[in-house]
């Protein structure tokens, strides 16, 4: 009998030990969550319209050689991918048809793609012929020129070498935002 009593006993005390530990997670989910309440996450780069990115100097998969000086006197979308990004992928007929008619309008594109260079490859056949694609790491120069968060990015350079506009979706890079660019650059 004395065996039974020390077992009920014993699972006494590890219950409320456990409901003690519960109650002590939730009371810090709640905190967390509170402290969390007021952030919110933005996808786009940190650069800001108006600002200069940074020099660099990038390869390209093809080997051409890019710097920051062949951002100017003509406008360019840097767009950032990555290829384990779904919706990257998703994206890109979207992109391909967007970079078509920013083509037409005398706007070039970067595309700036991580991932190892067989996938990169990959991607690329998926892109309009004629847009250099560099194969780059998070923490490559463009990557951290722009401040990169997530996939896919947007950056539109103006002629100036300042940044014109930043962007999460190709969806918010509208075509009158390309044509504007475009015309302020033939001025």
């Amino acid at each position: 009998m004395s065996f039974l009593a020390a077992s009920v006993t014993l699972l006494v005390v590890l219950v409320a030990l456990d409901l003690t530990l519960t109650a002590a997670i939730i009371r810090k989910l709640r905190q967390h969550e509170e402290r969390l309440a007021g952030e919110t996450f933005d996808p786009r780069p940190t650069i800001a319209p108006g600002e200069r990115l940074a020099r660099f100097a990038v390869s390209t998969v093809g080997g051409g050689e890019y710097t920051d000086s062949a951002l100017l006197g003509r406008t360019t979308v840097l767009v950032f991918m990555s290829t384990t990004c779904a919706s990257c992928r998703a994206g890109l007929p979207a992109l391909r048809n967007y970079l078509g008619r920013a083509s037409t309008v005398g706007v070039q594109a970067w595309a700036v793609v991580a991932g190892t260079p067989e996938a990169v490859g990959a991607m690329a056949v998926d892109l309009p012929a004629g847009v250099p694609v560099i194969n780059e790491e998070v923490n490559g120069p463009l990557h951290e020129a722009v401040g990169m968060r997530a996939y896919p990015a947007y950056v539109v350079v103006a002629p100036d070498g300042t940044v014109g506009r930043v962007a999460a979706g190709v969806d918010q890079l509208p075509g009158e935002a390309l044509e504007t660019t475009a015309a302020t650059a033939s001025r």
